[in-house]
């Protein structure tokens, strides 16, 4: 995996690294890019437009990165059509500010596994981030503003996703916007259809022939638009869609654009979507038709299954639920959670500031049963008691150790969960829940547990289960078990015997050697001498063994596992729960000869009888021997550097593609011996 530089007081005879370095983007982009490298452009200016042609593969991806987030200016020539065109496949665009030309800041036609992250795209004649026909797309971090001016674009578009891998397998999420800002986006010329901050347009392909219906999933996330010509978010003819946690406020501006369809909300034509803990804000001062939400159709089509939880909509007048519905479609109900004409109280949306002033009816008005992710638009932890509506989260500060179903964990290295402190004046325990001295669960069946009780397992290896309530769990002797499965997140520090968050806030441990997680994402942390036992459910979850020699298992969810010193264990139990590409799960210290990866659970040859082995194959980078149950490994960004990795991968059906990853932190020369197969 090699690294190229470009730097704007590079030569056109320079080969790349970082005393020679390249003098265009171009030039880098033109050079022999293979899968896992990199191009790393420094802060300056640079006067072209750059055309993305190499394609990386599922075993590493190409990235083009600015050195300095936001100092590598792409700034296209007079007569350019695009910043950068992404005509490649397993590719990353990172962290720069790019002026568009006549046509879209960002474009990518017909490729899959692509990502936009953490770039600022403004002044486009059309798309600011606009794809095509496309798969595996994720869109995150970026800023587009002031783009869309001559036609029929908006701020980020996605239109007309098709399944070209041939990929029917694939759960989750497979198109990804969050975190994004996207306003100003307003049509000067041509036709004044759109200018929307977020478009999903057409996944059903009504308007071109012989393509399927797309139907795999697509996620709108944590996403803020305002002051757009056209629309906030619009859904139009797509479906299998979630819209969560977004804020929309003052859009449908362009005063040309005669649509009565004008929500600020827009869903259109489209089914099987969700709309939840949304804030949307509209202006009818622009167009009386202005609203906050339209579920929408025509021509005999409903719109069915189409759900709107716990979203807050607003117009200025206080009652008026301002919301529009043709077709026969249904309008959002306060049964459902929905908060319909009430005032969100932003703290200053004069002034841009969308976040949530005190008081306002969308903190903790929000709802888990759909989904959240980890991190808020500041990037905090998105739930401080229950989850708000909108794009920040009231009150939190802190880096994420709450519930997500799609977002990946930080890991070590770039943040920490804050430590939880223990209360100061718990309230005491009011009952006792007593075990045997053989292996109990407690409370045994019968007995109910959603108050302060103390639990005393005595002898035996017991498993207590606390539920809700500030609870005093004592294993005493024997191995056993605080579990925390039907919990929200929680985080539990076992050498501190410090526990929060769910269930476990206000819990005191003592002599507790195991640790069961919830369905959310969970901080475990063992250390208490000895040897631990951490499962972490599903969700994404970061395990901690400390000392000892430990057994850590992630189960679903993106997991972030530390063995700590001792002989640990991590076993892995399916490939689904294992994950591939950025979903993969983490060992940050794997150590050589000393700690065992556990793929015994795992059928290596899912055609065959019984339980199959997997066979390794020992030399790094080899390719599979298209067999089933090959265990390969590779290095990625060989630099010397944190970044270093090495990649497991598995082929289970003998396709010479993988079908699971697990990523080990650094450069370990792995060998048969370090797993149970």
């Amino acid at each position: 995996m090699t690294t190229y530089y470009v730097a704007t007081t590079g030569s056109d005879s320079g080969n790349g690294s970082a005393s020679s370095p390249f003098r265009t983007i171009s030039d880098a982009m033109a050079s022999n890019l293979k899968p896992g490298d990199e191009v790393v452009v420094k802060a300056g200016t640079y006067n072209e437009s750059i055309n993305f042609d190499k394609d990386g593969s599922a075993a590493g991806n190409i990235t083009l990165r600015s050195e300095v987030p936001g100092a590598a200016l792409i700034r296209p020539p007079a007569g350019s059509y695009t910043g950068i065109s992404v005509n490649a496949n397993y590719v990353v665009i990172n962290g720069f500010d790019i002026k568009g030309g006549n046509g879209d800041g960002i474009e990518a036609n017909n490729v899959h596994h692509v990502q936009i992250l953490n770039n600022t795209v403004h002044d486009s004649g059309e798309s600011g981030i606009q794809f095509n026909q496309s798969d595996f797309i994720r869109i995150e971090g970026n800023e587009t503003y002031n783009n869309a001016s001559s036609g029929w674009f908006s701020g980020i578009s996605i239109y007309e996703n098709r399944n070209i891998t041939g990929d029917t397998s694939t759960d989750g999420y497979r198109t990804i916007v969050r975190n994004n800002v996207s306003h100003d986006n307003v049509t000067k010329s041509g036709a004044h259809t759109d200018g929307n901050g977020i478009i999903i347009d057409d996944f059903q392909s009504t308007q071109t022939s012989g393509h399927p219906n797309y139907t795999f999933k697509t996620l709108v996330d944590n996403n803020l638009v305002y002051d757009n010509g056209g629309k906030g978010i619009q859904v139009a003819w797509s479906d299998s869609v979630t819209v969560q946690n977004n804020t929309a406020y003052h859009n449908n501006q362009d005063p040309l654009n005669d649509g009565t369809w004008r929500g600020e909300l827009s869903n259109a034509q489209s089914s099987n979507n969700t709309w939840v803990n949304n804030v949307a804000v509209a202006d009818p001062s622009v167009n009386k038709n202005n609203t906050a939400v339209d579920n929408t159709s025509y021509g005999g089509y409903s719109n069915n299954n189409v759900v709107w939880a716990n979203n807050l909509t607003y117009n200025g007048t206080a009652g008026q639920a301002s919301v529009k519905t043709d077709g026969g479609n249904a309008m959002p109900s306060a049964a459902n959670g929905n908060k319909l004409g009430v005032d969100p109280k932003f703290a200053g949306a004069a002034s841009d500031n969308f976040h949530l002033g005190s008081g306002s009816s969308a903190i903790d008005g929000g709802t888990s049963k759909y989904g959240v992710g980890s991190v808020d638009l500041d990037g905090h932890a998105r739930v401080v008691g229950t989850v708000d509506m909108g794009a920040y989260e009231s009150g939190s500060t802190s880096t994420p150790t709450t519930p997500t179903t799609p977002t990946t964990p930080t890991e070590p290295g770039s943040g920490t969960p804050t430590t939880p402190t223990q209360p100061t004046t718990p309230t005491a325990p009011t009952k006792e829940i007593v075990g045997t001295s053989g292996n109990d669960i407690l409370p045994h069946t019968g007995q109910s547990n959603g108050g302060n009780e103390t639990f005393k397992g005595l002898g035996g290896s017991d498993v207590l289960k606390g539920g809700a309530g500030a609870d005093a769990l004592d294993g005493g002797t024997g191995n056993d078990t605080a579990s925390y499965a039907g919990s929200g997140a929680v985080n539990v520090n076992l050498a501190t015997k410090v526990a929060s968050g769910g269930d476990a806030t206000g819990d005191k441990i003592a002599s507790i050697e195991n640790l069961t997680g919830s369905s959310y994402n969970d901080v475990l942390t063992g250390g208490n001498g000895g040897g631990n036992v951490l499962t972490g459910g599903a969700g994404a979850d970061k395990l901690d063994g400390g000392a000892g020699n430990d057994v850590l298992i992630g189960g679903s969810g993106k997991d972030i596992m530390t063995g700590g010193t001792g002989e640990d264990k991590f076993i892995l139990k399916a490939p689904t729960e294992t994950g591939s590409g950025l979903n993969r799960d983490v060992i940050t210290d794997f150590q050589h000869g000393i700690d065992k990866i556990d793929l015994s659970a795992i059928d290596a040859n899912g055609s065959a009888a019984g339980n199959g082995t997997f066979h390794f194959q020992a030399q790094e980078n080899a390719l599979f021997d298209h067999k089933a149950g090959a265990l390969a490994w590779h290095y990625d960004d060989q630099s010397g550097t944190a970044n270093d990795v090495t990649v497991i991968q598995a082929d289970t059906n003998g396709d010479g593609v993988h079908d699971f990853e697990v990523q080990l932190k650094g450069l370990v020369h792995l060998g048969a011996g370090d797993f149970l197969l």
